[in-house]
């Protein structure tokens, strides 16, 4: 649901989270966030018009954040280079007639819930979670509240076997329950 200028912004910005209030050159946070300097020069203005960060140019130059890291939530920095799908109402959904409510619900409803986790999570929550060593880091591996209150006594979720988030590849989240609120 996001597009790769929004992870590339995402991954900036948690990559210069460390470095409070040190500039870091260019090519060096390209390397951190693994990102294309080309891309990442045209992610880097627009974070900087939105004022998500500041840079310097020439000799010692480079960027920092504007604000700390956990008065910057993840939305704004989506935000800052393209627009989010806003979520339609019931109201708008019915009006549609297309007969397809179900799934405009579904997409809505996601769209809905990745705002309000971009929201709810600070640039320092994400820059956190690369510093811990894994014992100190905190189980992100327990499914959302509604899931857990459908489960059958075989571990399964609406007849599927239950995952942790992200087991796929390797990379764990931490889970949100009902209302969105995010929980490590």
């Amino acid at each position: 649901m996001l597009s790769q200028t929004a992870e590339y912004a995402l991954r900036a910005v948690a990559a210069l989270a460390p470095n409070a209030g040190q500039l870091v050159p260019t090519t060096d946070l390209a390397k951190q966030a693994d990102v294309p300097p080309p891309y990442l020069a045209k992610v880097l203005q627009q974070l900087a018009a939105a004022k998500i960060i500041r840079g310097r140019r020439g000799v010692g130059g480079g960027y920092t954040l504007n604000r700390p890291a956990d008065e910057i939530n993840l939305l704004e920095v989506v935000t800052a280079v393209g627009p989010l799908r806003e979520p339609k109402t019931t109201e708008q959904i019915m009006a549609m007639g297309d007969g397809l409510h179900d799934l405009h619900e579904l997409i809505d409803g996601s769209a809905d819930v990745l705002r309000r986790r971009l929201e709810g999570t600070s640039v320092a929550d994400v820059a956190r979670s690369g510093t811990e060593t894994p014992a100190e880091q905190p189980s992100r591996t327990a499914a959302p509240q509604h899931a857990t209150q459908n489960a059958g006594q075989n571990g399964s979720v609406n007849g599927q076997a239950q995952r942790s988030n992200g087991s796929r590849n390797g990379h764990t989240n931490g889970s949100m329950d009902r209302a969105g609120s995010f929980s490590r």
